[in-house]
C-alpha cells in the first residue's frame, strides 16, 4: 500500500482473502499444521478446505456441463463465463457448507446428490440436454422398457465413478474432518449467501438454473405446476353445440413473433415467401397486453380480457369446449408448459412433449419446430374427424441460431455469441430474422398437410419481441415492439365453400385493431361451436 493512503473497507477485506488463501494453501494436508495461531481462532481452516475439495467436484463433475455448449466469441465473453461460473461455485460452497456441518446428515444426502447429478449432466454433456418439468413429466409417464433404453454403459460408468467419489468424501468426513463453529466464519458464509442471492436475482434466476441448483428449481415449478393442474376450474361453455361433423382447427401459439417483421404486414425483407403463396390473411394491428409466455398464453386461451383477468386464474380454456362438442384435442409442447397454463394443456386429450430435455439455458443444440410435424401428422390421423390441434412452438425465442437450419441463414452475418450489445445489432437481427424465414417454411408444411381437408390454421405469436429499440432487447418488458405479435389465419378451399360468411368477415375485419383477447371468441365461432359464453364484441368473424 502507498505510504499515507488510507486503507479502505474493500481493500481490508482483500488483504484478509490474500491471507485466508495463503493459510489454505499452507494447509493442504489435513494432517498438518496451521499456518497461523490466528486463523484457527476464526476459521475451521480443515474443515473448510474438506468443503472447497468437495464442491470443486461439484463444479467441475456437473456444473460445468451448463457451460461448454454456450457459445462465446472473445476472451471478454470468456472471462463473463468463466465469473458466472464461478458465482455458481461460490453457492455450491455454501450449499455443501452446510449440509457438511452434521457427519450424519452429510453421509445421507451427499451420495443420493451426486447420484441425481450424475444422471442429469451426463446428458448435458452428452447431448446438451437440460432438467426440466418436461423432462421430469415424461419419465413420471415413460413405460419401464423405455426407461431401460437410456441406461447405457458410458452412462452407468460415469454414475460409478462419481458415486466412488462421493462415498470416499463420506468417509473423510467420518475419519479425518472436524467442526466447530467460528463467529466470523459464519459470517463469512453469509455474505456469501448473500452475495450469489443478489447475482441471481440481478440476473433473471440465473443461478438457480444451473446445475446443482436446478434440480430444486425445477423441481419445484413441477410441483407448482402440478398444483395448478389440481386446482379445480370453472367450467365454461357448457351450453355449447356445433353443427359440423367434419372440421380440422389449428391453433400454432408462436413465440417472440413481432407483427413488423413479417413481409406480409409490408417488411422490407422476404420473411413470408410461402405464406404469400398460401392466400394468408395477415392481422397486423394484434395488440397484447402481455410481452411474456407466462401471462399471455392463459390470456389467449381463456376468457380474460383486458378489463378482468381472472377467467385465466379461475376458468377452464376453449380446449374444453371443444372437447364438450365432441372434438378430440390434441396439444403438442416444442416449449415447455409453465405452472400459469399447465391445466390447460392438460384439457387436451393427447399431450405430446416435443423436446422435453432441451431449455432456454442451453445453446448450440437445434431446437426446431419441424419436430413438431411428426405429431401433427399422427394427430391427422386420429379417427375422429373433428379435430382441435394446439401446437406450442419454440418459435423465435432466445437463442435464435438454435431455431433454424443452416440452409434458411438467409440474412447474414449471423450471432456468433449470446452476449447482446449494439455492436450485434445487425447479427442479433439477421439471427433472428432467420428464424422467421423457417416459421414460414413450417407454417407452410401445416397448410400442405391440411390443405384436403376442411380445415383451418391460426397463427397467433403470444407477444413481440425488442430488437435493440430503447436499447432494449428479448421480451418480458414494457417496449412497444413486444405489444405487437404476427398474427395469420389460412382456410382450406373446403371450409371457404361451406363457411363463406365467415372468410368473409375474417377479411373484412384484418384492417380493426384487436386485442389478442379476440381468439377465444373467433376460434370457436370458426370451429362452428356457439355457446353463451362467447363474448361477441371480440369475435372476428362477425
Amino acid at each position: 500500500m502507498l505510504s499515507g493512503a488510507r486503507e479502505t473497507p474493500a481493500s481490508k477485506l482483500f488483504r484478509l482473502f490474500i491471507k485466508i488463501s495463503i493459510s489454505l494453501v499452507g494447509t493442504l494436508k489435513f494432517n498438518s499444521k496451521p499456518a497461523s495461531r490466528d486463523m484457527i481462532k476464526i476459521l475451521n481452516v480443515q474443515y473448510c478446505c474438506f468443503v472447497l475439495c468437495i464442491s470443486l467436484f461439484v463444479g467441475f463433475a456437473f456444473t460445468l456441463s451448463n457451460y461448454i455448449h454456450v457459445p462465446m466469441a472473445g476472451a471478454g465473453e470468456i472471462l463473463l463465463n468463466i465469473f458466472h461460473f464461478l458465482v455458481v461455485l461460490a453457492g455450491i460452497f455454501v450449499l455443501n457448507y452446510l449440509i457438511s456441518l452434521s457427519r450424519y446428515l452429510f453421509a445421507v444426502v451427499f451420495p443420493v446428490f451426486v447420484l441425481a447429478l450424475a444422471f442429469i449432466s451426463f446428458f448435458v454433456y452428452s447431448q446438451n440436454l437440460t432438467l426440466t418439468t418436461s423432462v421430469i413429466d415424461a419419465a413420471l409417464h415413460n413405460d419401464i422398457r423405455t426407461s431401460a433404453d437410456l441406461f447405457t454403459w458410458p452412462l452407468l460408468l460415469f454414475v460409478f465413478a462419481v458415486l466412488f467419489i462421493a462415498l470416499l468424501a463420506v468417509w473423510f468426513r467420518f475419519k479425518k474432518v472436524s467442526f466447530r463453529w467460528r463467529r466470523f466464519e459464519v459470517l463469512m458464509v453469509v455474505i456469501l449467501v448473500g452475495g450469489v442471492y443478489g447475482i441471481n436475482k440481478m440476473r433473471f434466476n440465473t443461478v438457480v438454473q444451473r446445475l446443482p441448483f436446478s434440480l430444486y428449481y425445477v423441481g419445484k415449478q413441477y410441483f407448482l405446476q402440478q398444483e395448478d393442474v389440481s386446482k379445480r376450474r370453472i367450467p365454461v361453455g357448457t351450453d355449447a353445440v356445433t353443427d359440423s361433423d367434419s372440421l380440422t382447427v389449428i391453433l400454432v401459439i408462436g413465440e417472440a413473433y413481432r407483427s413488423d417483421h413479417a413481409s406480409l404486414n409490408g417488411y422490407s425483407r422476404p420473411t413470408n415467401r410461402l405464406l404469400a403463396k398460401q392466400n394468408v390473411v395477415s392481422y397486423r394491428n394484434i395488440y397484447s397486453e402481455w410481452t411474456h409466455t407466462n401471462s399471455s398464453v392463459p390470456h389467449i386461451l381463456t376468457r380474460s380480457d383486458s378489463v378482468n383477468h381472472c377467467p385465466a386464474k379461475q376458468e377452464q380454456s376453449f380446449i374444453s369446449i371443444f372437447n364438450r362438442c365432441g372434438f378430440s384435442s390434441f396439444w403438442i409442447a416444442n416449449q415447455e408448459p409453465a405452472a400459469s397454463y399447465i391445466s390447460f394443456v392438460k384439457e387436451a386429450q393427447t399431450l405430446w412433449y416435443v423436446n422435453p430435455g432441451k431449455s432456454v439455458y442451453l445453446f448450440n443444440k437445434k431446437w426446431l419446430d419441424t419436430d413438431n410435424l411428426k405429431y401433427l401428422r399422427m394427430g391427422l390421423e386420429h379417427e375422429n374427424k373433428r379435430k382441435l390441434i394446439v401446437i406450442h412452438t419454440i418459435g423465435s425465442h432466445w437463442w435464435y441460431n438454435d431455431h433454424f437450419t443452416d440452409n434458411f441463414a438467409v440474412f447474414k452475418p449471423i450471432l456468433d455469441s449470446k452476449v447482446l450489445s449494439p455492436s450485434k445489432k445487425e447479427q442479433i437481427i439477421n439471427s433472428y430474422d432467420n428464424t422467421l424465414v423457417y416459421t414460414d417454411y413450417f407454417l407452410n408444411e401445416i397448410i400442405r398437410s391440411i390443405q384436403p381437408l376442411n380445415s383451418c390454421m391460426i397463427y397467433l405469436s403470444d407477444h413481440g419481441e425488442s430488437l435493440g429499440e430503447n436499447d432494449m432487447w428479448l421480451h418480458a418488458q414494457d417496449n412497444g415492439p413486444e405489444h405487437y405479435p404476427a398474427c395469420f389465419f389460412w382456410f382450406s378451399e373446403k371450409y371457404i365453400r361451406n363457411y363463406p360468411s365467415v372468410y368473409r368477415n375474417i377479411l373484412q375485419n384484418k384492417e380493426m385493431r384487436w386485442r389478442t383477447e379476440f381468439l377465444f371468441a373467433s376460434i370457436l365461432s370458426i370451429g362452428r361451436i356457439k355457446t353463451a359464453s362467447q363474448n361477441k364484441a371480440c369475435d372476428i368473424t362477425r
